[in-house]
């Protein structure tokens, strides 16, 4: 795809605004966020009630719970390839039925065997929900409105919210014999359907289009984007037109449309993004083990502060006050990323502030500074979080962009499988309390300084992008 052609989409889309199209978009994109956490939540739920069922003991219990993440890990590098292949919608429509399926069949499980095997295939279909919904999301979106992507991370935050009140609502009107975590998978399973049927309302995104030389079609999205925003006086035709003058530099042989995912990976990896790619690969992987260890092991952290914090119900009170500052802080970080401070610096700081908060909290010395430490890692972790998933596709042209964002999120998966594995045997050691945070919160610290080395996004359309990782590579 020519630079000029990059460019002129993003002109189209920016004459058009941000309107109807960009808005039923932001809702159904949020669905794929609010999964990704709804299911997060979810497990914590099932997990303890079907390991009750079973008899299951602990260690049992977290290898069931490595099987969806391990899911996630495959689905997140599997969805990225075929989104870049063969279309974002192909991938975007795909991967909640992959969830409804898997949802079902773990409504239905017999035992934990089966229950494993339905969880990976659970998790596979997740792995796509993040990475391919943030890139449908952002190539639909008007430049100058890319911000409005962090905010798609409060639907992210309103996933757990939706997945505990799920739980309350069933522990309060269950009256059958029927456990109540197959009704919450089952609940689970109708609205992935509802989602999945929604879905097919979406076209394919005009940036995708046009990579593969399929002009006409960009031009009928962009036509059909100004109708429903009613801008169509603002999508001049003499524009449009220049997109058809653009097809000889845009045709693709069918050798060049049809990359493999082992030549989408040079790309990756090659000269022109092989610094960002190694930045995004450190802070995805480092950040998410820290937050899975954090979040996963927070009730042993809270007990082991040596502040009387035991019993569900205290315990259920800290994690609700943690998952509260999670709203402000992505509000705060869909602010930020569009001020003087920028992308990279919002992903940046936040994750220092998170690293000197952890450490902190191993010293919290009453009630108090426990809950305020504790607080405060979750709000700067929710701050560099929501504007690290605005910049990840911003960092990558169309091409690649979808695997960029599907490798980041593998990355992510593989700390987040790799965390309860680790940290659970750490924490049975003496002083394992303090070593788990001072771990955290050094790999906190150093996603914070890749993310320094990131190159700032804001405002950066297709080929500056390109650009700016020819200049900057090693």
């Amino acid at each position: 795809m020519s630079d000029s052609a990059a460019r002129l989409v993003g002109n189209q889309l920016e004459k058009i605004g941000w309107g109807r199209y960009q808005k039923k978009l932001f809702l159904i994109c949020g669905s794929a966020w609010m999964f990704d956490q709804m299911w997060t939540t979810n497990l914590g739920f099932i997990i303890e009630d079907s390991g009750k069922d079973w008899n299951l003991d602990e260690s049992v219990r977290g290898f069931i719970t490595s099987m969806y993440v391990f899911g996630m890990f495959c689905g997140c590098y599997a969805w990225g390839v075929l989104g870049d292949k063969f279309g974002r919608m192909f991938a975007f429509k795909k991967t909640v039925l992959v969830a409804a399926l898997a949802s079902l069949g773990l409504t239905f499980s017999v035992n934990f065997e089966m229950m494993m095997v339905f969880l990976f295939i659970l998790g596979f279909g997740m792995g796509g929900e993040l990475a391919v919904g943030g890139t449908v999301y952002s190539e639909f979106c008007p430049p100058s409105k890319a911000w409005t992507l962090t905010i798609l991370a409060t639907c992210w935050a309103f996933g757990g919210v939706v997945s505990a009140l799920i739980a309350l609502i069933i522990a309060e009107t269950n009256t059958t014999s029927i456990n109540d975590w197959r009704f919450q998978a089952g609940v689970s399973c109708v609205l992935e359907v509802f989602f999945f049927l929604i879905r097919q309302i979406l076209d394919e995104t005009p940036s995708y289009y046009l990579s593969k030389g399929q002009v006409d079609k960009t031009n009928e999205v962009l036509q059909k984007i100004a109708r429903q925003n009613n801008r169509v006086e603002q999508s001049p035709t003499n524009d449009l037109q220049l997109l058809d003058r653009t097809t000889p530099e845009t045709e693709e042989t069918p050798e060049t449309q049809e990359e493999s995912a082992f030549e989408m990976m040079k790309k990756l990896f090659g000269p022109r993004f092989i610094k960002t790619t190694l930045m995004f690969t450190i802070i995805y992987f480092g950040s998410i083990y820290s937050y899975t260890g954090i979040t996963v092991f927070m009730p042993d952290l809270l007990e082991n502060s040596g502040n009387n914090l035991s019993g569900n119900k205290s315990l259920a009170g800290v994690v609700l006050l943690q998952q509260g500052c999670g709203i402000p802080a992505i509000l705060l970080s869909a602010w930020l990323v569009e001020t003087r401070l920028g992308r990279r610096m919002t992903v940046a700081l936040p994750f220092v502030f998170a690293a000197g908060c952890t450490f902190l909290f191993e010293i919290a010395f009453n009630l108090a500074s426990t809950l305020a430490f504790s607080s405060l890692i979750n709000f700067f972790m929710m701050m560099s979080f929501a504007a690290l998933y605005t910049i990840t596709p911003e960092s990558y042209p169309t091409e690649i962009r979808n695997i960029g964002n599907g490798w980041a999120n593998a990355l992510a998966r593989l700390g987040g499988l790799l965390a309860p594995l680790t940290a659970g045997p750490i924490l049975d050691l003496s002083g394992g309390f303090s070593i788990c945070l001072v771990l955290f919160s050094l790999l906190f610290g150093v996603a914070g300084i890749a993310g320094l080395m990131l190159k700032e996004t804001k405002g950066r359309q297709d080929e500056e992008i390109s650009a700016i990782c020819n200049k900057s590579s090693f």
